[in-house]
């Protein structure tokens, strides 16, 4: 059960940390939220929180978009009339992922879990924002030079958390920063960008040209 940042977590339980660390990357992104809401996995206190925001230009959700017996979110949106645009992508982490429109205001459901949250909102959320301040054409990343082999599932896009940096010869190489499992909040901490391992391959070799995408803290 997911309980407050400053609260001591009992038995079962855990901080939220999706709450105040997506507020600080809509704030980085150039967006205003003045705060966050936590609601339990309740129906008619979903929809009360949608109903009471729809004036917003986004409303981003994280967790409750899937297909677990309490992801009521989708539910609820729908119920609304949501119109929804796409729903799920092959892609790693983040794969439950919803976009839509609820009367003029913007629905991105990310999922729950802290990477794939953090993940998925430099890759969406982000390039949302931007556009909805005036950014014409979409951050296109950088290139640089993969310095290991790294196994993926092959129909697949993975982003993988990456350190970007300038080698002896002054070339722009990356590095994965250790273990990529969507539970390891590390590869996040450790990461000063964001690593695409295309699908349709499952072994992308040491050497490679890559596209790497800058994070922002």
């Amino acid at each position: 059960e997911v309980v407050s940042p400053s609260k001591k977590p009992g038995p079962g339980q855990i901080r939220n940390s999706n709450g105040p660390a997506l507020r600080a990357q809509v704030l980085m992104a150039g967006g205003h939220c003045p705060a966050y809401i936590h609601l339990p996995d309740n129906p008619e206190a979903i929809r009360e929180a949608i109903l009471a925001n729809t004036g917003a230009d986004l409303m981003i959700f994280s967790g409750g978009v899937s297909v677990g017996d309490h992801d009521y979110v989708k539910e609820v949106l729908d119920e609304l009339g949501m119109e929804l645009m796409f729903w799920k992508v092959r892609q790693r982490p983040g794969k439950p992922l919803a976009f839509g429109r609820l009367g003029n205001t913007l629905v991105l459901g990310l999922p729950g879990n802290p990477v794939s949250s953090s993940t998925c909102f430099m890759m969406y959320g982000k390039p949302i924002i931007q556009a909805l301040l005036g950014a014409r054409e979409p951050d296109a990343g950088e290139r640089a030079v993969l310095l290991e082999d790294v196994q993926k599932v092959s129909n697949l896009h993975y982003f993988a958390r990456g350190i970007l940096r300038q080698d002896a010869e002054g070339r722009s190489v990356v590095s994965l920063t250790g273990p990529q499992g969507s539970n390891l909040f590390g590869s996040v901490v450790k990461a000063n960008c964001i690593l695409h391992l295309p699908e349709g391959v499952a072994l992308v070799e040491k050497g490679t040209l890559m596209r790497v995408d800058r994070l922002s803290w």
